[in-house]
């Protein structure tokens, strides 16, 4: 080996050194030139797209994520209404159609707002449709938390029914002039304590406001129609009716038909003893259903006919009187219709150890369902018993008077009573 000393040691490194830079220099030629022909490529193919031209090339050269953006935006103008994923800046946190002509937005902070012409659909549609469209309506599980108001703007004639009956955050609801029907239990379970029908309302479906937080409603001189149990149950006190309304009026606080010849609701609220007005002939059904708090119910002399449910799930109701002179009499503390010997209805108050009196013919639909049935006596005198006259109160045995071959012969429409034992004689 051969021995260098420390001169020759230096000189032959940076020889070495050197050599490896020009090295350096002469491999990174070939490099930029294979690159500078890559990057021409690319450019060339760009530009020989079809219907290209000098000035979208200098477009495309000059401003690629401006014309990007624009591309965007024209996509997002033809997307279809009934989408949830929404641009981060857009107002809606969802959008949607709920009518031929109608559409709905829920804004970031809860508002819901109904908008367009004419009809809207019923909840259910609305729900379909969105579901369809791989999203979920704002009366489904995954909105009702979010709304807080609703707003249906002038325009809209119909609310469908069930379409806000899952809105169950909404403290606030306005209704537009124009509107003409709201569909069954379109806002049943509403939160709402106050709200303001038009002048233009005509009718109200069944259970449209059931078990709402209405305290008062006033129903304006337009409305031509009430569904049943329309105002049923809730918090509601007091329903009022503009003077000049045609169909209906209130006493005290009670709907009643205009002539006051049927009372058709007693507010839910209402307590302790209520006197139905002098004059009155029907009691009718659902009048009182649901009316925890009353506790006696004055029936005047007029009264003809007593609808089967007038008094369904008045739980803490213990008596009834009757005026001396009306067809319907109290036996054992159970109202009776007299001409018929149809036992109408027996307060939770009147007994526990329930014996149907001889000579009863029928016992009416919901006639013992609110009683706390310790044991029953039917006498062999009954013909009939009603669909749910006792509800889903029977578990006590029924001991009848007559015989086996007499019970066979009964006509038996509520299936509760098939459920329980029966001693005969």
């Amino acid at each position: 080996m051969l021995k260098f000393n420390k001169l020759y040691r230096l000189k032959y490194v940076y020889i070495i050194k050197e050599r490896v830079s020009v090295m350096k220099k002469w491999y990174m030629i070939p490099v930029v030139l294979l690159l500078s022909v890559f990057l021409t490529a690319c450019i060339k193919i760009e530009f020989e797209k079809p219907g290209a031209t000098e000035e979208t090339m200098q477009e495309t050269i000059e401003s690629p994520v401006e014309d990007a953006a624009v591309q965007e935006t024209e996509v997002s103008a033809e997307a279809p209404l009934d989408q949830t994923d929404q641009a981060e800046d857009s107002p809606y946190a969802a959008q949607g159609t709920c009518g031929l002509n109608a559409v709905w937005t829920v804004d970031k902070n809860g508002h819901l707002t109904i908008s367009g012409v004419g009809d809207m659909y019923d909840g259910w549609r609305i729900a379909d449709e969105m579901t369809q469209n791989g999203g979920d309506v704002w009366d489904s599980d995954s909105w009702e938390h979010q709304i807080y108001s609703i707003e249906i703007q002038q325009g809209i004639t119909l609310i469908g029914e069930d379409a806000f009956c899952f809105c169950d955050k909404a403290t606030e609801v306005s209704l537009p002039d124009g509107l003409e029907e709201i569909g069954a239990r379109a806002f049943s379970g509403g939160v709402f304590q106050e709200i303001v029908l038009p002048d233009s309302l005509l009718e109200i479906g069944e259970e449209a406001f059931y078990d709402t937080a209405l305290t008062h409603v006033t129903l304006p001189h337009s409305v031509e129609k009430i569904g049943l149990y329309a105002f049923r149950g809730g918090a509601i006190q007091n329903i009022y009716v503009a003077e000049d309304n045609e169909d209906f009026a209130s006493v005290y606080g009670c709907l009643y038909s205009k002539d006051q010849t049927v009372l058709l609701q007693c507010p839910r609220y209402r307590r302790g003893v209520v006197q139905v007005a002098e004059g009155t002939k029907t009691i009718a059904k659902g009048a009182f259903a649901d009316c925890w708090f009353v506790t006696q119910i004055d029936i005047p002399s007029s009264i003809t006919n007593i609808e089967a449910g007038a008094f369904y799930s008045c739980n803490e109701l213990k008596s009834i009187e009757v005026s001396d002179g009306s067809n319907y009499k109290i036996i054992d503390g159970m109202l009776y219709h007299s001409p018929t010997m149809t036992l109408v209805y027996c307060p939770s108050g009147a007994a526990k150890d329930v014996v149907v009196p001889n000579g009863t013919k029928i016992i009416d639909s919901y006639a013992l369902q609110d009683s706390e049935l310790w044991s029953v006596t039917i006498p062999s005198s009954v013909e009939v018993i009603e669909e749910e006259a006792f509800g889903w109160n029977l578990t006590a045995p029924i001991h009848y008077e007559g015989t086996w071959d007499a019970w066979q012969k009964i006509v038996i429409r509520d299936s509760n009573v098939l459920s329980v034992s029966v001693y005969t004689k």
